[in-house]
């Protein structure tokens, strides 16, 4: 039986409409590295090893803006997005 040819254009215009990550100009992952090229152009480029991290995560209202990113050590800003969330289910303990 012969595969049916598909519709490429149709597809994307779904997940774009879906909003899927990572589809189009206008996706979450999208200004995220505009913000990130925005932030090197004005601080020149961030060293090997240095995430830009949201002061205020994205999930939590905050914004892609100037002053809701500050560059943070990779390795911090990973282990900090693991903390989003239930504190006690994620067995992280009270300092």
């Amino acid at each position: 039986m012969p595969m049916k040819e598909r519709d490429l254009k149709r597809e994307y215009e779904l997940q774009k409409r879906r909003g899927e990550n990572g589809t189009g100009s206008d996706s979450r992952d999208a200004k995220r590295k505009r913000a990130r090229r925005a932030y090197e152009k004005e601080h020149g480029d961030l060293p090997k090893g240095v995430d830009l991290d949201h002061k205020q995560a994205l999930k939590d209202g905050g914004s892609n803006g100037k002053r809701n990113l500050r560059p943070r050590p990779a390795k911090a800003n990973r282990a900090h997005g693991g903390r989003i969330g239930n504190a006690k289910q994620k067995g992280i303990r009270k300092p």
